[in-house]
């Protein structure tokens, strides 16, 4: 090979060996290797709390009532001061049902009937009769949020022939913990003191003899006293009222009802939700 043609295959390998080099250059810059996926960690997502389907759902129940009773009798079982009681006492049961308050509000409130009766027998006429109180307790109406309790009392003391009845009632708003007053059932300054007055004068017009005018009068007057003995039904609000207006040989004492659409624009509202659960 002569000295031109060594030059010409010299500079030919040099252009070919720097053609493979910027070649290879340009793939090393342009096609970077693939990478294998990493997955990014998944946060947990807490899981949906299920709702209770409404068969789930469980209504709260009413209380139970039980009757415990005070009882008692005199020394002498015979004579004069003698005595002999008993009396049933509502008391409610059930856990988160209502408030320790409203048992002791019964119980003191029978207790001191018991203690009124005590008093006025030591005292009674001297004879060999034994005055008597009976009082028997009884369940109108209960739900998870109102219990309606009444307790009939009949008392005779001794001396006196006659037989005197008295109704006592506990309408407890079970939630509030409390035994309600008549007060307490309507909006203050409102006129359902008149409401009640008629519905126990018409009552009352068709019961007593004729011409007893005063007696209906003092008896339906628009005063709290006269309908302190009241339940709240379902249906209405029933006033019992004195046991002095009671039919003739009877203990039954009379009632009036009072539909609640008579009243409704009087009743607080907690009483008017509390009425219609």
């Amino acid at each position: 090979m002569g000295p031109m043609a060594r030059e010409l295959w010299t500079a030919g390998r040099i252009l070919i060996l720097a053609a493979a080099v910027a070649l290879a250059g340009c793939e090393a810059t342009d096609v970077q290797p693939i990478s294998p996926v990493t997955e990014l960690p998944t946060a947990s997502l807490p899981s949906p709390t299920a709702s209770a389907s409404p068969a789930a759902v469980r209504s709260p129940s009413p209380p139970t009532v039980r009757m415990d009773t005070l009882s008692g009798i005199s020394a002498a079982t015979a004579g004069p001061g003698s005595y002999h009681y008993k009396v049933e006492v509502p008391q409610l049961e059930g856990p988160g049902t209502h408030a320790a308050s409203i048992d002791n509000v019964i119980r003191a409130n029978l207790q001191r009937v018991v203690d009124d009766f005590v008093a006025e027998a030591r005292d009674a006429s001297a004879g060999p009769a034994t005055s008597e109180l009976a009082c028997l307790g009884k369940t109108v109406r209960l739900t998870p949020s109102l219990a309606v309790l009444r307790v009939d009392c009949s008392e005779r003391m001794a001396g006196v022939d006659q037989v005197d009845a008295l109704t006592h009632s506990f309408n407890c708003d079970l939630s509030g913990g409390r035994v309600l007053t008549l007060q307490e059932l309507f909006s203050s300054g409102s006129a359902y003191l008149d409401v009640l007055s008629a519905a126990a004068r018409t009552l009352l017009r068709n019961r007593l003899p004729a011409g007893d005018d005063r007696t209906l009068d003092d008896g339906t007057a628009p005063v709290a006293d006269n309908f302190r003995a009241f339940l709240l039904e379902r249906q209405g609000m029933i006033v019992v009222l004195p046991g002095r207006y009671r039919p003739a040989g009877t203990t039954a004492a009379l009632e009036v009802t009072v539909p609640y659409t008579d009243l409704e624009h009087y009743l607080a509202r907690s009483v008017s939700d509390l009425v219609k659960s």
